[in-house]
């Protein structure tokens, strides 16, 4: 009698997880394992081999991700390859692989489970991916039609174009875009950019608090739906968040050091050092980790850590070179009350004399270069001092999109569920980039009710638009184009 059995794979035995009739066996060729090295046999004679990037594992191990293309290849007790119905399968709910064998016969099979690295990129993304999807859709790398920082995006303006950043070519959406919707975590998001290393940044569009199948759909649109919710409210609004308490230059940290009331005898580069720590969070690096444990983490549905690149986010604190005329009473030395502009205001505080966006992270002003990259504890790079994988986005990734300083745009994608509201500083929405120090206030960047970049003070009560980057071997469900009626599904 034929039969469908399901097996869970845990790191480090098999959970055998019966659905129908009696135990069934798997196992290895013999010539591998001798009986008592396994953990898992059902007799003397039942098995199952595990190979991880074409190495057997001697000890049972299986993968402990979802990173891998898997296999699986079963032989009867003579030999032959058995024509089975089988599937390899990581469960997202359980986070352990599932091997699902039917249309069998009652025997002993001879069975081998195969897992690769799973590799994607933006060369060659995986078959299935949403990489994949992503370049399908946008065959055609185009040169804005607009210059970024110069002016905003045309209200026709719609494309996928390419700028460097610290790793290499990465291609972002510009304009009025309106093939990068995708479902992720039972929440839309659109599509912000592919990074040189081939992961995808993608900001919140809509929390969906009515729990649709498609949050993203045109019917689904409302102000403010694009804002972080938890327990964040304001003045009795709910979905604002002050970036930090008023202060000195340190305030405008994603994390911030002591301010430096009396310099003393340190020099200039001790004194950014010391109110440039990041030493305390900001009320937005707070907010953020209360969404993201509530939203992605463990106390989701899932969790979907698994899913998320460890990218580093990059809250520019080097001060600003002075490229163009500031005034004169500004000293740029970033400590205490010394009037200071940062770098974005370098780069995009003039539309005619600034250096334009960059997607590159520069280096900090003092000792620490890595003082702006803010990364997670487990990173290789960066500063380590993330507890999770979440950012806001940067001015400059703004300005790429569309936005430009103080004039409005209504039509480039990330105005979408954001706009005006019967409280206004309610949809206005922060960015990671500070701007400057002005003698009285720290001001943040930040994205106005009309679209336009501006900065503000960062005791102001702003939304808060969550920020993530998906892995590059991310799948999608089939049969999406990336539109609002038909997202990418994350599968």
């Amino acid at each position: 009698m034929k039969k469908k059995k399901i097996f869970y794979l845990t790191t480090v035995s098999v959970l055998f997880v019966i659905s129908l009739l009696s135990l069934f066996s798997i196992n290895s060729q013999d010539k591998y394992y001798k009986e008592k090295d396994m953990t898992f046999k059902k007799n003397k004679n039942d098995y199952i081999a595990v190979y991880i990037n074409g190495d057997l594992q001697e000890n049972g191990q299986f993968p402990q991700t979802k990173t891998y293309t898997a296999s699986l290849e079963c032989k009867d007790s003579n030999g032959n390859i058995v024509n089975t119905s089988s599937s390899v399968k990581w469960n997202k709910y359980l986070k352990k692989w599932e091997i699902s064998v039917s249309e069998v016969e009652n025997t002993h099979l001879k069975c081998n489970a195969y897992f690769n690295n799973k590799t994607s990129t933006w060369n060659n993304p995986s078959t299935g991916s949403l990489l994949a999807a992503i370049k399908s859709s946008n065959p055609t790398i185009s040169s804005p039609v607009t210059v970024p920082g110069k002016k905003k995006s045309n209200d026709d303006e719609a494309i996928l174009a390419s700028a460097e950043d610290d790793y290499g070519t990465s291609y972002y959406f510009r304009g009025a875009v309106e093939n990068n919707y995708v479902i992720f975590a039972h929440m839309c998001w659109r599509i912000v950019r592919v990074d040189g290393r081939s992961n995808i940044k993608i900001i919140l569009y809509n929390y969906n608090p009515d729990g649709i199948k498609n949050p993203c759909a045109d019917s689904e649109k409302g102000t403010g739906k694009a804002y972080a919710r938890y327990d964040n409210t304001f003045n009795g609004v709910e979905g604002r968040t002050q970036f930090n308490s008023t202060g000195k230059n340190a305030n405008v940290g994603f994390m911030y050091g002591d301010t430096v009331a009396d310099k003393g005898s340190m020099t200039d580069i001790q004194a950014y050092d010391q109110e440039h720590e990041n030493k305390y969070e900001s009320k937005a690096l707070t907010a953020l980790k209360k969404w993201y444990v509530k939203a992605l983490g463990e106390n989701a549905d899932i969790d979907y850590s698994d899913y998320l690149a460890d990218v580093v986010w990059c809250a520019d604190k080097s001060l600003a070179k002075q490229s163009f005329n500031f005034n004169n009473s500004y000293t740029n030395l970033g400590y205490g009350s010394e009037k200071t502009h940062y770098g974005a205001d370098d780069r995009l505080a003039s539309s005619t004399s600034g250096l334009g966006p960059t997607f590159k992270c520069p280096d900090a002003s003092g000792t620490d270069k890595n003082l702006s990259r803010f990364t997670t504890v487990n990173s290789s790079e960066g500063n380590k001092k993330l507890t999770y994988p979440i950012g806001l986005l940067t001015a400059d990734e703004a300005v790429y999109a569309g936005a430009v300083l103080t004039y409005q745009n209504k039509t480039f994608y990330l105005y979408g569920n954001t706009g005006e509201g019967t409280v206004a500083l309610n949809y206005s929405w922060w960015l990671l980039s500070p701007r400057n120090y002005s003698g009285t206030q720290p001001m943040m960047g930040y994205i106005n009710i009309y679209g336009g970049y501006e900065n503000r003070a960062t005791n102001a009560a702003f939304g808060l638009r969550p920020v993530v980057a998906l892995v590059p071997t991310t799948d999608i469900l089939s049969g999406g184009d990336g539109s609002s009626s038909n997202p990418f599904v994350i599968d």
